[in-house]
């Protein structure tokens, strides 16, 4: 085999080792369950809910087919995100050369960011793939233009944007990409084809999935420098400083080295080289922040700029010298992102749904009536009652769809909280408040991220 093929089997078997690693350890939670209500919905009920995510529902309605516990509905990211892997390791060995793709590929494989979000049944992994292959057959459609090259890439870009809407900011990087090429040598028509295309078909779309998503993301804080840190912080393996670091220096190398090339070649497609990934990383950041008092910003939208990241960081690193001492800086680099890593893999789970579904069930009897705050974190519940029912008859529940209407006084009660940041948690205080009031006294669980109340019946003496 070539030095080529050897090295894009290391990396997929290095990716897909630290992706798998735990797979089904963490419970499913609420955002995973949705994607799994979703899938399972008609396409028109799925766009109404997730427009901007239609495609990976979809895909997903397929996946399930396979198999729905954790791991099964979790292997589609997985195969996603390994996938990315190779398609950054082409771009970099095309761009620059087999070393500096292997470096990209390695920083990628090993970025605990990019690692948790393969581990998750949500639409990000897919999104970053088609972004990622965009970017490769749009420097393929330059590089020797044709129209079934410009179909691929536009046919790319739409399935990166119905996959996150956040991936439509991969259009302005490529556009701010041609500065950096002689205006004669770009085929102006058939960029603006493409993009035009994928335009005319995702902007209504796009426009309705704003319009509904603003309203939808309410609990998202306002913008501050520190979200912009944090976001930096996530892009980099949930760096803790000494990573942060190394990133910063090793993309500052990389931003060099493109100086340097622009100052010798000028525009050319040797400076595009360099060019390419640095726009892609720079213009979403930028875009994405400076229009955040509008549209809602979290570190994860942004996940389509690693694969940028670690490709403006590898000619930065590789131009170290001696070797030996770029040995050590990469090394010293996926150290200290395989120790973040490891932190994802034990510490850093979301709400315990597995765990305070069995508490429920294993206690519930015929008939007890069951509550929610709010309403919509059900799917996280019944996702488990459903997958357990299939084994063993569950009891029969009666869920209270308006917290207002509670149950006769007779019933026992079960009331399941999570999701409730409001100040103080006003709204499940008060909920829990009259159960009291009614019952008087309670059984309580707690579980990260989800608490469970049990009230007996009967009327409070």
């Amino acid at each position: 085999m070539t030095r080529t093929t050897l090295t894009v089997l290391a990396l997929v078997l290095l990716a897909a080792i630290l992706r798998a690693l735990y797979l089904g350890d963490k419970s499913v939670w609420l955002d995973e369950a949705t994607s799994i209500l979703l899938a399972q919905s008609d396409p028109l009920t799925a766009a109404r809910s997730d427009i901007h995510a239609l495609l990976y529902y979809r895909v997903l309605r397929i996946w399930l087919l396979l198999g729905d516990s954790e791991i099964a509905i979790r292997s589609l990211s997985v195969l996603w995100s390994v996938a990315t892997v190779a398609v950054v390791f082409t771009i970099g060995r095309r761009l620059y050369g087999i070393t500096e793709g292997a470096i990209a590929g390695v920083l990628l494989a090993v970025n605990a960011f990019h690692i948790a979000y393969a581990q998750e049944a949500r639409s990000y992994s897919q999104a970053v793939f088609f972004v990622t292959l965009a970017s490769l057959l749009f420097a393929r459609a330059l590089e020797r233009p044709s129209p079934g090259r410009w179909a691929g890439y536009a046919v790319a870009l739409l399935a990166a944007v119905f996959s996150h809407g956040y991936a439509a900011l991969i259009v302005g990087a490529h556009l701010a990409a041609l500065v950096f090429l002689p205006p004669g040598a770009v085929p102006w028509r058939s960029v603006m084809g493409s993009v035009g295309a994928v335009a005319l078909l995702a902007v209504p779309s796009l426009a309705v999935a704003a319009t509904f998503g603003s309203r939808g993301a309410a609990w998202i804080p306002p913008t501050g420098a520190r979200d912009v840190y944090e976001t930096l912080r996530s892009l980099a393996g949930f760096a803790d400083l000494p990573l942060l670091l190394a990133y910063l220096l090793a993309v500052s190398l990389g931003l060099v080295a493109a100086g340097r090339t622009w100052a010798v070649a000028q525009a050319s497609p040797v400076s595009f080289r360099y060019g390419l990934p640095a726009a892609w990383f720079a213009v979403p950041l930028i875009a994405a922040y400076t229009a955040s008092s509008f549209v809602p910003v979290l570190p994860r939208y942004l996940m389509l700029v690693v694969p940028a990241m670690v490709l403006v960081a590898a000619p930065g690193l590789a131009r170290i010298r001696p070797v030996a001492l770029m040995a050590l800086a990469i090394t010293l680099i996926t150290g200290l992102a395989l120790g973040r890593v490891w932190t994802y893999y034990c510490c850093m789970g979301k709400e315990e749904w597995r765990d305070a579904a069995a508490a429920v069930l294993s206690r519930a009897r015929d008939g007890d009536a069951i509550v929610f705050y709010s309403p919509y974190i059900q799917p996280a519940f019944d996702y488990y009652r459903t997958r357990w029912a299939r084994a063993a008859p569950a009891p029969a529940l009666e869920p209270v769809l308006e917290p207002a209407h509670l149950p006769p006084s007779n019933a026992r009660t079960w009331l399941v909280v999570s999701h409730d940041e409001t100040v103080e948690h006003t709204g499940s205080r008060r909920l829990r408040d009259a159960l009291v009031a009614r019952y008087g006294s309670f059984d309580e669980w707690r579980f990260n991220g989800v608490t469970v109340f049990l009230f007996p019946g009967g009327r409070r003496p």
